[in-house]
C-alpha cells in the first residue's frame, strides 16, 4: 500500500518542469500538491512584494517607490527571471524545490542576480564569437541581428531588465528550435546556440561552403547574401544525407542518387532508427571533436531527424535540399 502511494505521488510530478517560467511552475506545483507549506509560500509572496518595492526605489534613483503598472510588471518579471537563473543552475527540479522550501528568497535572488550578470557578459562573448566565425558565410539574414545586439550591449541593465527581452530571435536555430527561456536566460541561450552552430559550420571547408551557397543562390536567382535560411543547418542537412548514403567526407555536397538512396532506405523505417544512424554516421566527423558541438548536436538532432523522417514519409524529401551536385 505504501509503495502504491509513493508511485501515485511520483506520477503526479512532471519529469521535468518547463524552463519557461520555471520558478512559477515550481511554486504552482508546490501550492497544488503541498510540496511547500502554505506559510512558506506566503512568506515568498510577501518577500517578493517587499523586494520589488526596494527595486522600484533603486530604479528611480531613490526618488520614489511608486512605479507605473508596466514598470511593476517588468520588475516582477525581472525578479522571477533571476530566480529562474538561480534555480535552473542547480540542474535538478528536486534541488530547486528544496531551495525554495528552505532558503531565504533574498539569497536566491542575490544568486540569480549574479548569475544574470554573468550570463549578460557571456551572451555578448558568444555573439561576438559567432559573428566573427560567420563572416565568410554571412547573409543579410544573419547580419540583421547586429542592431539588436548593439542595443543589448548599450541599453540592457541586468539588474532591472533580467526578465525583459527585446532581442528578436529572427535568425532560426537548428531545426527552428524555439528558445524556451525568457529574458537574459533566453538571450544567452540564443547567442550561445548561434556560437555553437558557427563552430560546427567552420569545420567544413570554407571554399566548399561558399561554393555551395553560390549554387543555392543561383538556383533561386538571388545572391548568397540574400539566402533566408540558417546556413549551418542547410549545410548540415546535406552533409548528413551524404553520410547516410555512404560518403564519409565532411562536405556540404550531396547528389540526387544519394538523396534517392536515403529516401528509399528510411521510407519504411522509424524516426528512432534514423536518429540512431545519424548519430553513428557523424561520430568521426571533425565537429564531434568539440565537447560543446557534441552536446549541442545531441539536443538538436532529434528534431532534425524528425523533420527529415516526416519529409521522407510525405514524399517531400527532395525539397529539403538547396541543390544537388550532379
Amino acid at each position: 500500500m505504501k509503495e502504491e502511494l509513493i508511485l501515485s505521488a511520483a506520477s503526479q510530478q512532471p519529469a521535468h518542469f518547463p524552463h519557461t517560467d520555471y520558478t512559477m511552475a515550481l511554486l504552482q506545483y508546490a501550492a497544488l500538491h503541498h510540496s511547500i507549506e502554505e506559510s512558506k509560500l506566503n512568506e515568498i509572496r510577501n518577500e517578493m512584494q517587499r523586494i520589488a518595492a526596494e527595486r522600484a526605489y533603486a530604479f528611480s534613483s531613490g526618488k520614489c517607490s511608486a512605479v507605473t503598472r508596466r514598470q511593476a510588471e517588468s520588475l516582477f518579471a525581472c525578479l522571477f527571471c533571476q530566480l529562474d537563473a538561480a534555480l535552473l543552475e542547480m540542474h535538478s527540479d528536486e534541488l530547486a524545490m528544496e531551495a525554495l522550501r528552505t532558503q531565504p528568497l533574498s539569497r536566491l535572488l542575490e544568486a540569480g542576480l549574479m548569475r544574470s550578470l554573468d550570463l549578460y557578459t557571456k551572451a555578448k562573448e558568444h555573439f561576438r564569437h559567432a559573428y566573427l566565425r560567420m563572416k565568410p558565410f554571412q547573409t543579410a539574414f544573419f547580419s540583421g541581428l547586429l542592431p539588436d545586439f548593439e542595443k543589448f550591449c548599450t541599453q540592457y541593465d541586468a539588474r532591472f531588465q533580467s526578465g525583459d527581452s527585446e532581442i528578436g530571435f529572427t535568425y532560426p536555430l537548428f531545426g527552428e528550435k524555439p528558445v524556451a527561456e525568457k529574458g537574459i536566460l533566453g538571450i544567452f541561450r540564443y547567442y550561445q546556440s548561434l556560437d555553437y552552430e558557427a563552430d560546427i559550420l567552420c569545420c567544413f571547408p570554407s571554399e566548399a561552403v561558399q561554393a555551395f551557397m553560390k549554387r543555392y543562390a543561383k538556383l533561386y536567382l538571388t545572391s548568397p547574401a540574400a539566402i533566408a535560411e540558417n546556413i549551418a543547418e542547410l549545410v548540415f542537412r546535406h552533409h548528413i544525407t551524404s553520410l547516410l548514403a555512404g560518403d564519409t567526407a565532411c562536405t556540404p555536397d550531396v547528389t540526387s542518387k544519394q538523396i534517392a538512396d536515403v529516401e528509399a532506405l528510411y521510407l519504411h523505417s522509424t524516426p528512432q532508427q534514423l536518429l540512431s544512424d545519424i548519430e553513428t554516421a557523424i561520430q568521426n566527423q571533425p565537429y564531434m571533436q568539440s565537447e560543446t558541438s557534441c552536446r549541442y548536436l545531441k539536443q538538436v538532432l532529434p528534431g532534425l531527424a524528425d523533420a527529415m523522417f516526416n519529409r521522407i514519409q510525405r514524399n517531400a524529401f527532395s525539397g529539403w535540399f538547396a541543390h544537388c551536385k550532379d
